[in-house]
């Protein structure tokens, strides 16, 4: 090509970082597992899914598949393009160091964020490509010139007997899934191979590793250096491995047996990876020690011809099991972690999502089931499965550690919430805003419980949420609609609610809309929990628990509530061993209905919101189907407007903690994040304050009032405080005191009423 055309002005694009100027983005991915038409005509070889190398199939290099049997492949695996002159690929793993290099539009794709690939034609011929690899120093069959650049490498260009992964290809960095795209979806472009070899000369490229700094080589000889020792070993066990099969074939070689033995001799050798030179000493070697033991001469050119047969053929390949093939794909494909009580995790691409399951639980292990029958088109055996999730769960426990969030976390000043979807898509509110993700920097883990919160909506208004949960008193609204505020804060301490009210007053069906709009599951609500084992494991399969039709609360269940509240760890001893420890680590905000569901313990008392509902007449009567109904149409709006009200929460955190200071009520956390999200709710600021205050002290009123002893001591203070002084004696004469100003018959105390005058000293 003379100088003119090699130097002629193109319709040019610039090479970046990520992109290519003044080019648009294609959409040739936008339809998922089709190869895109720019490579149509070229020859492509077949890879396992998620990988770059090796082709599957050996000789690869003179078997290139169709444009159609690559279409089909990529629905199940990767493909690349097989790179064979005119056709060449420059591979730039670092674009920045070559940024002012102007080249044609063409064929371009991301091989990950950062990096591109560029698919080009060559305008020489192969003796002129030759040519002038020759004046650059490289062998004319060189596959791939590497590019350097101050000691660097920058990436290559791909020119024979090679081949280069296209999209919709993917593979795994760092546990992440990186997709193949393209950038530009059009014909190659013919260039000029002089003419790129002499521009990135001008921008500084080398083609070799002369320019590699000292440390680089000298840690380039160590390794080399390193691999001639592993040689020399290996050859010395292959010399005495090769030995004792002769001295072995040379005992067994007998009349009418040695062209058999020589066979297998000769296999033997090929198995162990010996060369087919050295093989033939030991072969004639075996020749010269059996060829007068039978009545004819065993020959040399018998000797040759089974040598001869066996490296012509195929060494036997070890049948593989088919869990273990199993095994080893999901070894490659998924990332194994435990949590810092040492359960087991695994994480993997599912549905276009990022997925964490308990290594130990049923989602994987219907994951590995219908990986199982997919791959092999039959069903698994049942302890197939359990050794293989035995294994992968003790590798597992080798590997990083990570802290386990259900439903929300918090994460640089940012607030993640998984929404239980089948894509694994992830809800990011922040202070400016919010918006779904694909993937949040925290591990969210889910039980099977959980079912999915629809996409947030904007345009929302709490007017029509007070509608639907029909609210009516002012004091009601603010304190409900503030606990609901805890579905979009993940810290705590939280605040349980409880609904109470007559027969008829819709507490059950309050607590299950709560329930749908805080934390969906396939179990709105519970029937009160037997014990304290019981209601952990509840909670560790959901965030938000609802107990329906309590009868009291009884002191475990008030103690295990307020541990709730703060957080606590409920451990024994695991099955089937005598010193490990199961444990489950829960902080749980709680809603609570019954006509008696009002805690009688000072403790819960103030871990509390209660609300008293009114019985509902007949007229505003409405079914469960039709509320439940009413709820869910409105779901993506009321999430909208929780993300919007977290999103105030974030911004006013401070500025709230400084407005309570010095007023702040026992649950301050609690307080502190309602007064930061009051900004976008329906009140005005320190309306919740207020209402949280009132709410507190009639419930304290009227545990009083319920409870007979202390409605005696406040009215025995109150007698004395009328005669202006205090009262003043002994245990007995308090019994006494309290007995008469109670009207309590002593020979039929009532329940609550102390036995005696001791229990007045404890």
């Amino acid at each position: 090509m003379n100088k003119t055309s090699a130097s002629r002005s193109y319709k040019n694009i610039a090479v970046t970082s990520g992109y290519i100027k003044n080019a648009d983005r294609t959409d040739a991915n936008k339809s998922s597992n089709t190869v895109p038409t720019a490579f149509y005509g070229l020859g492509f070889v077949l890879i396992e899914a998620g990988k770059k190398y090796p082709p599957t199939e050996k000789g690869w290099q003179n078997k290139p598949h169709s444009f159609e049997k690559a279409q089909r492949w990529c629905k199940k695996g990767n493909i690349g393009i097989l790179v064979n002159h005119p056709h060449a690929v420059l591979d730039l793993d670092h674009p920045d160091a070559v940024k002012d290099l102007q080249i044609p539009e063409t064929t371009a794709w991301e091989t990950r964020p950062g990096r591109l690939a560029y698919l080009v034609r060559w305008s020489e011929s192969e003796t002129e490509i030759a040519q002038i690899l020759q004046g650059i120093g490289k062998k004319q069959d060189i596959a791939q010139i590497k590019l350097y650049r101050n000691g660097a490498h920058v990436g290559e260009i791909k020119l024979q007997r090679t081949y280069q992964v296209i999209p919709p290809s993917w593979k795994s960095v760092d546990g992440v899934r990186i997709d193949y795209k393209m950038v530009q979806d059009i014909p190659p472009a013919t260039v000029s191979f002089k003419w790129l070899v002499e521009e990135l000369q001008r921008l500084g490229i080398s083609f070799s590793e002369n320019n590699i700094g000292k440390a680089r080589l000298d840690a380039n000889i160590e390794r080399l250096q390193n691999v001639q020792r592993e040689v020399v070993l290996r050859a010395d066990g292959l010399q005495k491995i090769a030995e004792d099969c002769l001295q072995t074939a040379i005992e067994r070689g007998i009349a009418g047996c040695r062209n058999r033995t020589g066979f297998e001799l000769a296999c033997l050798l090929r198995n162990y990876g010996i060369d087919a030179s050295t093989a033939s000493e030991y072969m004639l070697r075996y020749q010269q020690a059996v060829r007068d033991r039978g009545d004819h001469e065993y020959t040399r050119d018998e000797a040759l011809k089974s040598l001869k047969s066996a490296y012509q053929s195929d060494p036997p390949q070890k049948k593989v099991a088919l869990k273990d093939q199993l095994l080893n794909e999901i070894l490659e494909t998924v990332e194994l972690w435990h949590d810092g009580a040492g359960t087991g995790y695994v994480s993997f691409f599912i549905n276009s999502g990022f997925a964490s399951y308990p290594v130990k639980s049923a989602p994987f292990r219907h994951f590995l089931t219908r990986k199982f029958h997919d791959k092999f088109g039959k069903t698994p055996r049942k302890e197939d499965i359990l050794s293989i999730v035995d294994l992968l769960d003790s590798i597992a426990a080798s590997r990083e550690v990570h802290k386990t969030y259900l439903r929300i976390a918090e994460h640089d000043n940012k607030i993640y919430i998984d929404l239980g979807r089948s894509d694994w898509k992830i809800l990011e509110i922040s202070a400016e805003g919010w918006k779904l993700v694909d993937r949040a920097p925290v591990r969210f883990i889910r039980h099977g419980r959980i079912t999915p919160i629809p996409e947030p909506r904007r345009g929302g208004s709490w007017k029509n949420v007070i509608e639907l949960l029909r609210l009516s008193d002012r004091e009601s609204i603010i304190l409900t609609l503030s606990w609901m505020l805890q579905a979009v804060w993940p810290h705590g301490p939280y605040v349980h609610l409880v609904l109470e009210g007559e027969q008829g007053s819709g507490k059950s069906i309050l607590a299950q809309m709560l329930k749908l709009i805080t934390d969906p599951s396939d179990n709105l609500l519970r029937r009160p929990p037997r014990d304290e084992e019981d209601l952990f494991v509840a909670a560790r399969n959901e965030r938000i628990l609802s107990f329906d039709n309590l009868s009291g609360i009884q002191d475990w269940l008030s103690d295990a509530l307020c541990c709730f509240s703060t957080g606590a760890t409920y451990s024994k001893r695991q099955k089937y061993t005598d010193w490990e420890e199961a444990a489950i680590s829960v902080r749980r905000p709680c809603v609570l209905n019954g006509i008696e569901a009002a805690p009688t313990r000072p403790d819960l008392l103030d871990r509390i919101i209660t609300i008293s509902l009114k019985p509902i007449s007949s007229s505003d009567r409405r079914s469960e189907a039709e509320l439940i109904s009413a709820v869910e149409s409105y779901l993506p709006e009321i999430w909208g407007l929780l993300a919007d009200a977290a999103s105030a929460g974030l911004r006013n955190r401070t500025r709230a903690k400084e407005r309570l200071r010095g007023r702040l009520p026992r649950m301050a956390d609690f307080a502190i994040w309602i007064a930061a999200c009051e900004e976008v709710m329906p009140w005005d600021e320190g309306d919740f304050l207020e209402a949280y205050e009132r709410n507190r002290s009639e419930s304290m009123n009227t545990l009083i009032e319920s409870d007979i002893l202390a409605s005696a001591v406040v009215e025995l203070a109150r007698q004395e405080a009328l005669k202006e002084r205090c009262f003043e004696g002994t245990a007995t004469l308090l019994y006494e005191e309290l007995t008469q100003v109670a009207g309590v018959d002593r020979s039929r105390p009532p329940k609550g009423w102390p036995a005696n005058p001791n229990w007045m000293m404890r």
